[in-house]
């Protein structure tokens, strides 16, 4: 027992003084297996399949901000002939499974794909042109049968919202091209089961390989993959909620993981893993609104190096930037450079400055 007790507070020490550990990509291996008998999240064969403790940050990047209710969430992953599964587990105290005007919200969790299986759009919710697949279970549906109409911040401008009809299945399937524009797809067919035991959520969501809404799964696949936790019992909804930024999928033992070579390539996926082209463009080259800033548009970054030296860009994205406004009394732009420091470590931004200095124009002088 005092061993137990003293590795336990060693695991918690590390989480502590690693505030890093989010830098990390990790690699979730799902194993194949003869039947899908395990779709329920307390099944004896779920431990037989691999762990990945992977840490979760709360979701304060772009609007609307907040989570943070959970620190980290456990997940597996299996997949027979023909439909993939996916286990997430997570502690909770508090069971949150009814919704009502007094301003209470549910525990929920989710999954996103890339819909092209070959892509890595930016993890807050996908971005125009690069949609992706979001899998959702709501535990008041579980608890309830459907889910009355909940609480929504707001959606951007033509969006749909998907809480103007009730939902009677635990699992939904979404689809959706930036943050705000959550939509429910025609066909619904994720299917999810949770499970509360002495404080800790277990949810599985499962999908056919060949769905009609959604990225195409096969055996042998390496797929981004993106979670995200909401702890209704601190008022957790829409985009407050803890997340985890893209890991990777490996479907099968032969499905291979990406390995850059160079810091240039491991900058690039550092880019894209954290979404770096929601604000700054495909490859660093602007174009994205940003209401009321100076120049109405966040800086490209394919010429960051005429103002800054690498040192300097550094700082900047360790420490973040709120964008000045155009006119003082005008509104304050929404979008801002954030505060990477506890999300990027060194190496990570090393590579990542690496890939900033390489987006220079060609015909440009030496810098």
């Amino acid at each position: 027992m005092r061993h137990f007790l003293r590795l336990s507070i060693i695991a918690i020490a590390s989480l502590i003084l690693s505030p890093h550990l989010w830098a990390q990509e990790f690699f979730i291996q799902s194993q194949k297996i003869k039947d899908a008998t395990i779709l329920g999240p307390n099944d004896s064969q779920w431990m037989k399949q691999p762990s990945v403790r992977i840490p979760l940050v709360a979701q304060n990047f772009v609007a609307q901000r907040g989570g943070g209710g959970a620190a980290w969430v456990d997940v597996r992953a299996a997949h027979t002939h023909d439909e993939i599964m996916v286990r997430l587990s997570w502690q909770d105290a508090t069971k949150s499974v009814k919704l009502a005007s007094s301003g209470k919200f549910t525990d929920a969790c989710a999954v996103m794909f890339p819909l092209d299986a070959a892509s890595v759009p930016s993890p807050f919710m996908g971005e125009k042109g690069k949609p992706v697949n979001i899998w959702m279970w709501k535990a008041v549906v579980g608890e309830e049968g459907r889910e009355p109409l909940a609480y929504v911040d707001f959606y951007r401008t033509g969006a749909i919202d998907s809480h103007v009809t009730f939902q009677e299945r635990p699992g939904e399937n979404l689809v959706a091209e930036g943050f705000g524009t959550l939509t429910p797809s025609p066909v619904q067919d994720v299917e999810a089961s949770g499970s509360w035991q002495d404080g800790r959520w277990s949810v599985v969501l499962r999908k056919r390989f060949d769905s009609k809404e959604g990225p195409k799964f096969q055996e042998g696949q390496t797929i981004a993959m993106a979670a995200a936790v909401w702890d209704g019992s601190k008022e957790e909804r829409d985009g407050a909620k803890s997340l985890a930024f893209w890991q990777t999928l490996l479907i099968g033992k032969n499905a291979k993981a990406p390995a850059p070579e160079t810091s240039e390539a491991k900058g690039e996926r550092t880019f894209a893993r954290y979404g770096c082209a929601a604000c700054h463009g495909a490859k660093g080259l602007g174009g994205v609104k940003n209401a009321n800033a100076q120049g109405g548009e966040v800086p490209p970054l394919n010429s960051v190096a005429e103002g800054f030296t690498k040192e300097e860009i550094k700082t900047v994205i360790r420490k973040g930037r709120v964008s000045v406004p155009d006119e003082a009394r005008g509104p304050i732009p929404p979008l801002h450079m954030n505060n990477w420091e506890q999300v990027l470590d060194d190496q990570e931004l090393d590579d990542l400055v690496s890939y900033l200095w390489s987006l220079k124009p060609k015909d440009s002088q030496e810098w």
